[in-house]
């Protein structure tokens, strides 16, 4: 019989991710992050531009932010800053710039996010709800996205 320790390191986080998916759904329904850069846009935007019967119209159908996953959008980022301080630079990316300067990574998240809605939802929305959900379109774009990523990476020369 294994012990713990013998087990793959990613196998208790891979667990412990499953049944927080499987309970977010549970509890408040399919989660992704798209939806509040749209809720946030609606919230700012809207007053500004004069079009109240609109904004009014969009605020309901976008939904409130204080949906649970308006809280993923301050994790990501606080994630992402957690994991490079903690991990540093990957191993191989030595000779590679350490910082995209800040017009390019915007002008890329901005890309991102109009895809993501473009698409429906964002990958959270499609592989990590739709999936747990066992909905087709979720495992066909869960493949997709896998394959263009080893793809990719193949193609940057990666190893994948």
């Amino acid at each position: 019989m294994r012990t713990l320790r013998a087990l793959p390191g990613w196998l208790p986080l891979g667990v412990a991710f499953g049944v927080l998916v499987a309970l977010s759904v549970l509890l408040w329904g399919p989660i992704g992050v798209s939806s509040t850069y749209h809720r946030l846009a609606v919230a700012a935007l809207g007053p500004v531009t004069g079009a109240w019967p609109a904004w009014v119209g969009e605020v309901a159908r976008a939904g409130s932010l204080a949906a649970p996953e308006t809280w993923l959008l301050p994790g990501l980022f606080a994630g992402g800053w957690l994991a490079r301080r903690w991990r540093g630079p990957i191993p191989g990316n030595e000779g590679t710039p350490r910082v995209t300067p800040w017009p390019r990574r915007l002008l890329a998240g901005v890309l991102i996010v109009l895809g993501a809605r473009m698409a429906g939802g964002c990958t959270s929305g499609h592989i990590i709800s739709g999936i747990s959900q066992q909905a087709l379109s979720g495992v066909v774009f869960g493949a997709a996205v896998f394959g263009a990523a080893i793809l990719t990476a193949r193609l940057a020369g990666r190893s994948a």
